[in-house]
């Protein structure tokens, strides 16, 4: 309260100070937006409703969504779509769009084609994404800022130089998103004549205004959207971006379909000047912005779109010609959402609704089109409210697959998604029996702390303290992989019954060590390889000093100075354990570890690309090399190569803190029980992990049987930290979400509580 309240005065200082002319009566002001909606909702409330998404980093203003459709307070299974207004405030075209639909749409509700659009869609709008920084703008203390109001350097005071740039606090809402955030602004780092306008924020998702359309977009889906800005050097004035080719070299696996959309949208409308229409223009640049976020994280199709010129704060007359041009290609995209159109408009997309074959129940399945799926790519999911999935393609044949953690998998063939209207694909999904699988790990007899990775097609982490584990699983073959402190094993089980395994690791030899306290005497380097002490520990980095991104068109490695014999015992394991962290360009950029005899002559181990960019373990069966001295090579190596002047397609690279190699002789005991257990209460882990600041915990609850149910959270120390109630949505959803914004950075254990037994522990990692 204190940090607003220096806040609010500052503001009101340096309005009294350097207070320009704000702009005209025309535009809205914030209050004046919601008494706008506010009116409309009592003409129609059956067709409008508002409500707060958030609130904003500093003055707490809340984040107003407004949706517009038929029945409004009834969620319905019907493609969804959202048209933002206002990220950068000094952008106000874009938010007088949006207000302008939203009257229109409510005002025309009974007549043709709105009638119809509020039947068969739900659109939604939030005007101003960015109100603090509209308070600057619209109290013409600024009229060319465009961030929030963020305290950057903590002295309680708005810090700013009326002008483009120069402004020390607010950060840049459109470079705070989660994709490729590492790319954008870093603080005070200078960007042009427009020094400090794109700081990207101290971390992804910092600001509680990009954390609230995250979580908006993230519980709604939408198919399509739009997020409307301005350009003020008109350098990118009247183009449309659909995501993404990234430096016209790396293009997203739907460039195809995105593009389509993105033309067509630009397409509906005429230029300012009366000369051709606005250019299609797919995002080149690899930053964290709102539409290549949403379409990696979330499969939304989201366009940017520059309206208007380096004029972005017109007279009324070029105001209201913009709104009108703009509005014909927001109703192009409304028509292309519907399942059949009297406008001759590509309609193709691929949707259906997923269920239990059994039960008839909506099922949250991931939906893998051939051919567009990439690793980059968050799964496309079904909604948990009706099992319903859309996917926009163009016309042509596609092969799709459909599964699920206890499902059988389904493939299907030859499914033709047509240019006139929907493929309506529904598919019922077989379960698999689940079974109870517990157990404990031991080294040298002894119970010991350990992690457990359970394969499957989302797999199970489990945290086993005094290596205990208890878990309900599928029928089938799943890969257990088991990491110690000092060792791992790895086994492929066919589980067919409730099953107790005991995994043990005897006679347990340390026969290589790396934990780079040493630095790299040790081995043999090409590029700048290096180690740091940071995070309270030593690793080897691929970059000068540990710190930036690796060069482009680079081939760097390290390899071990001496040969490591390993033993030559057929009744031993012999692995290595690897701790180490990866972020490079996902699908292009790869980390491989090789293993030689000669130094000349190298086969891979593993090989990976991608952010995976928390500190994990790797497990590597070296058995096939029992009795043979070996050399390993750790190799980064660029996709483009020998081209240094792409460095947008690089990323920080690869660390590793530690490499072990032991062998031991594995005991391994195995009692089956044919008891089929279906478990009506399972805790089942969180995704994203680690996270910053948000994560969904999430579980699988008979919600017919339950009185209260509740996630406790704990520190490392075993002291409790949090608990998360979950209520009647949560149990709806199956999973709650858990905010870290007020807790440190560390390693967290989390437990379900389901009417006062406890069920589980699961480990999550907050970094900040």
């Amino acid at each position: 309260m204190k940090k607003i309240l220096l806040s609010l005065i500052s503001i009101f200082i340096f309005i009294s100070l350097f207070a320009q002319q704000p702009p005209p009566a025309y535009y809205h002001r914030y209050d004046q937006m919601k008494a706008v909606i506010d009116s409309l909702v009592a003409i129609a409330p059956n067709y409008i409703r508002v409500d707060s998404i958030g609130h904003t980093q500093v003055l707490q203003q809340p984040i107003w969504a407004v949706k517009v459709s038929q029945n409004v307070n009834v969620e319905k299974d019907v493609p969804r779509l959202l048209f933002v207004g206002d990220i950068h405030s000094e952008e106000i075209m874009g938010q007088e769009i949006v207000m302008s639909n939203i009257k229109e749409f409510v005002q025309k509700r009974n007549q043709q084609p709105y009638r119809d659009w509020l039947e068969m869609l739900e659109i939604w709008f939030v005007p101003c994404m960015n109100p603090d920084g509209l308070t600057i703008v619209m109290s013409g203390q600024d009229l060319t800022y465009r961030k929030n109001l963020r305290d950057n350097n903590l002295n309680g005071i708005f810090d700013f130089v009326p002008g483009q740039g120069n402004d020390i606090d607010g950060v840049d809402l459109n470079r705070n998103f989660g994709s490729h955030w590492v790319h954008g602004d870093s603080l005070y780092a200078p960007s042009g004549y427009e020094v400090y306008d794109y700081y990207r924020g101290p971390a992804p998702f910092s600001e509680s205004e990009s954390v609230a359309i995250k979580n908006f977009m993230e519980k709604y889906q939408f198919v399509y959207s739009v997020m409307w800005h301005s350009s003020r050097t008109g350098n990118l004035s009247e183009k449309v971006y659909p995501p993404f080719n990234f430096k016209n070299v790396r293009p997203a696996p739907d460039l195809d379909i995105n593009s389509n959309i993105g033309l067509n949208f630009a397409n509906k409308i005429p230029r300012q000047s009366g000369s051709g229409f606005y250019e299609n223009a797919p995002s080149l640049g690899r930053v964290s912005t709102s539409n290549i976020w949403a379409y990696l994280a979330l499969g939304t199709i989201q366009l940017v779109v520059e309206c208007g010129t380096s004029d972005i704060q017109p007279n009324q007359q070029v105001l209201n010609s913009t709104i009108e041009r703009c509005t014909e290609a927001v109703k192009w995209m409304l028509n292309r959402a519907m399942p059949i159109s009297e406008q001759s408009i590509e309609l193709s997309c691929l949707t259906g609704n997923i269920t239990d074959a059994v039960t008839g129940n909506p099922l949250r399945a991931e939906i893998i089109v051939h051919g567009r799926d990439s690793k980059q790519l968050m799964p496309r999911m079904s909604n948990a409210e009706y099992g319903r999935f859309w996917r926009p393609l163009l016309a042509g044949n596609y092969t799709v697959t459909i599964q699920a953690n206890g499902y059988e998998s389904q493939t299907l063939n030859n499914i033709t998604v047509n240019y006139g209207g929907w493929k309506r694909l529904n598919v019922a999904l077989n379960p698999l029996p689940i079974y109870r699988v517990h157990g404990s790990i031991k080294v040298n007899n002894q119970p010991v702390n350990a992690q457990l990775i359970i394969s499957d097609i989302v797999p199970d982490t489990l945290y086993c303290e005094n290596g205990v584990f208890d878990t309900y699983i599928s029928e089938g073959e799943h890969t257990f992989t088991i990491f110690t402190d000092n060792n791992s094993t790895q086994k492929t089980l066919n589980i067919q019954g409730m099953s107790y395994f005991t995994f043990n690791l005897n006679d347990e030899e340390v026969i290589f060590n790396e934990n780079f306290n040493n630095g790299l005497a040790d081995w043999d380097v090409q590029g700048p390889w290096t180690t740091v002490f940071d995070e309270n520990r030593h690793f080897a980095a691929d970059s000068w000093g540990g710190k930036g991104l690796y060069q482009s068109g680079c081939d760097v490695w390290m390899i071990n100075s001496e040969a490591i014999s390993l033993p030559d015992n057929t009744n031993r394991d012999v692995n290595m354990m690897v701790k180490h962290r990866i972020y490079t360009e996902w699908d292009h950029d790869f980390v491989t570890i090789d293993i030689s005899t000669d130094k000349e002559n190298w086969t891979t181990l593993f090989t990976r690309a991608g952010q995976y960019d928390n500190w994990h373990n790797t497990f590597i069966s070296l058995n096939d090399y029992r009795g043979q001295s070996v050399y390993f090579r750790f190799r980064l190596k660029d996709g483009l190569e020998n081209d240094t002047n792409m460095p947008e397609l690089t990323d920080p690279g690869w660390d590793i803190d530690n490499i072990c190699i032991s062998s031991f002789t594995p005991d391994f005991v195995n009692i089956d029980s044919p008891t089929v257990v279906k478990p009506t209460i399972q805790l089942k882990g969180n995704y994203p992990n680690p996270f910053n600041p948000e994560t969904r915990i999430t579980f699988a609850i008979d919600k017919n049987n339950v009185k209260h149910a509740q996630i406790d959270i704990f520190n490392i120390k075993g002291q409790k930290v949090q608990t998360l109630p979950i209520n009647i949505d949560d149990l709806k959803n199956q999973y709650v979400v858990w905010n870290g914004n007020k807790i440190s950075s560390g390693v967290y254990l989390y437990r379900l509580n389901v009417d006062g037994i406890t069920y589980g522990y699961k480990k999550a990692v907050l970094l900040k």
